[in-house]
């Protein structure tokens, strides 16, 4: 991310009316890609943390007796992540990406869902920072969270999102890993299609809308829809399932945060 986000606040909500009225159309739009490259770097750096992975016995990918330690708060993680992100939209789309693997760690693994949490909230922990080097996106984290004493089944998780872009990186086994893979993404393109809406919230938006948003390629273009493509096809979901549950997730903390308000 840097300008890409893919939610808002009722705190920047002047920031939004002031930018959708300059932005014409789609321009505007645009700004929800969470990984829009522009300009990068291919060399990968050689700090590249892969374990493997825990259990998968369960439907949720973790055995129902195995609770995984983050190795840090989420107090902590939160200060990490305003350390190394001054761009308040950043820290809304890791608290966004927090909120939904939270909800669905409630379905397939609640024993876990402190971790799930953190996951989806550091997960672009080094974005702001190293945009330009998107090749290096999560391995920067890794070397941060390791000095932070973060457990590597947490490196691990958070550097299987960008297994796509980097193939050195692990890929998604777990079903945590394998949701925050989706809905990365998807997240942005929900967050797009909900702030050019009236109501500016998600509290009214249906699978039937996003299913439209997806369809234009020209819409938040920078949100890959091939990645969530291959992110349902990884949980053996069809699109409109994983745009069902997703939404819903999205909506579970809406209400109390306003996160999709302008």
């Amino acid at each position: 991310w840097s300008s890409d986000v893919c939610s808002s606040d009722l705190g920047t909500g002047l920031f939004w009316q002031v930018l959708s009225a300059v932005l014409p159309g789609d321009a505007f739009a645009r700004l929800f890609s969470p990984h829009a490259f522009s300009a990068f770097r291919l060399e990968p750096r050689r700090y590249t943390i892969v374990t493997p992975c825990p259990s998968t016995d369960s439907p949720g990918g973790i055995a129902m007796s195995q609770t995984l330690s983050a190795g840090i708060t989420r107090d902590r993680a939160f200060e990490l992540l305003n350390e190394h992100n001054k761009d308040p939209f950043h820290i809304t789309h890791g608290e966004t990406v927090e909120g939904t693997m939270r909800y669905f760690a409630r379905e397939f693994d609640p024993e876990n869902e402190e971790f799930w949490g953190i996951v989806g909230l550091l997960h672009d922990l080094d974005w702001e920072e190293h945009e330009d080097d998107p090749m290096n996106h999560t391995i920067y984290a890794a070397e941060i969270l390791e000095g932070e004493g973060a457990s590597t089944e947490l490196i691990r998780a958070i550097q299987t999102h960008t297994s796509d872009f980097n193939t050195s990186l692990p890929k998604p086994e777990l079903q945590m890993e394998k949701i925050l893979f989706a809905c990365d993404e998807l997240t942005g393109l929900i967050g797009a299609a909900v702030i050019m809406r009236p109501s500016k919230s998600v509290m009214d938006f249906t699978t039937k809308s996003l299913k439209k948003k997806f369809k234009d390629k020209r819409f938040a273009a920078g949100c890959s829809r091939d990645v969530i493509t291959q992110g349902a096809e990884m949980l053996g979901w069809e699109l409109p399932e994983l745009f069902d549950r997703t939404i819903a997730a999205m909506q579970s903390f809406a209400p109390d945060r306003d996160t999709f308000q302008a």
